[in-house]
């Protein structure tokens, strides 16, 4: 353990697991820091702050010294999974924080076991790959997974699994709207387990519309579900066959095509900014150097010919 004042990296996924205080709380521990100095150290992984957000940007603006502590873990995924563990000790979390840190550490844990399974060496990698790729003779580390879970948090363990498909709804969510995790987890957006995923399956722009309009007023506890119940399109059954004529097709328009590809651009964004500062190139294969760099070459000419279009008069 080390003390005094250090540059520590702020990643923007692993800091979205720290509910922000309160005003009262954060003026608490400002207040107790000035007093008695910051006595809880730092958690540092890689170089990067998973606990002690907060602590941080108090220390480093009132010029007060701090101590960290460094962690051992050997992927992002394990990392994440010590930060829900971490937050799930916390007493004072609500039902919906609860909810989504167990379906998350359940999700993540499940991709470790699989490679556990394999044996896998994931030491040396920053993300592991799902464990539906490993195939279905990987089920039974699924199930003890889940049958562990359900001991913990003495939960069921359909309850484990159904708790993990709202976590990945969560995340699919705001991949889109990246204020939607807090809104959540923070109560102040009442919104049930059906409508998270039934939300997350819409298309983009529509996850976006919705999700907006539902962040950017100000509800009581009954209309999220009143607005989700009139706007989310009810699912068309796979056992009903329908048919249509051309006649009832919609009507063609070019703006909502292109505001279409204008709400998905920013998940690419964010997905190219978090590779490209998690990932060290020394530590690529030559295979997904080759890979990746052919894509986003195929990609620079689409954005390119689409720009180009844009700018055509007539």
């Amino acid at each position: 353990m080390k003390c005094g004042f250090y540059d520590l990296k702020i990643d923007d996924e692993f800091k979205r697991f720290t509910l922000p205080l309160t005003s009262e709380e954060y003026e608490q521990l400002e207040a107790n820091i000035k007093i008695i100095g910051c006595r809880e150290p730092l958690i540092v992984w890689n170089k990067t702050i998973i606990d002690g957000h907060n602590r941080y940007e108090i220390c480093n603006r009132l010029k007060i010294p701090f101590s960290i502590k460094y962690i051992v873990l050997h992927s992002r995924e394990q990392v994440l999974a010590w930060i829900c563990t971490n937050q799930l000790k916390r007493k004072n979390i609500g039902i919906e924080t609860r909810r989504y840190l167990i379906g998350k550490k359940y999700n993540l844990e499940k991709i470790l076991g699989a490679h556990m399974v394999a044996g896998t060496d994931h030491y040396v990698r920053r993300e592991l790959k799902p464990y539906k790729y490993f195939g279905s003779k990987f089920d039974d580390s699924v199930c003890k997974t889940k049958e562990r879970f359900g001991k913990e948090f003495c939960v069921s363990t359909a309850t484990v699994a159904r708790y993990g498909d709202f976590a990945q709804a969560v995340d699919n969510i705001t991949e889109i709207e990246p204020a939607f995790l807090l809104a959540v987890l923070s109560g102040q957006l009442k919104i049930t387990h059906n409508q998270v995923v039934e939300l997350s399956e819409l298309l983009p722009e529509e996850i976006h519309r919705i999700s907006t309009e539902l962040l950017t007023k100000r509800f009581n506890e009954s209309t999220p579900k009143k607005m989700l119940k009139t706007s989310i399109p009810k699912k068309i059954s796979e056992n009903v066959e329908y048919s249509f004529q051309v006649k009832t097709l919609p009507k063609y328009d070019p703006d909502a095509e292109i505001l279409g590809l204008a709400f998905t651009i920013p998940s690419w964004i964010s997905s190219i900014k978090r590779v490209r500062t998690m990932v060290k190139p020394i530590e690529l294969s030559e295979n997904a150097r080759s890979r990746l760099n052919e894509k986003l070459k195929c990609l620079k000419i689409e954005v390119e010919n689409m720009i180009s279009k844009l700018e055509e008069k007539d």
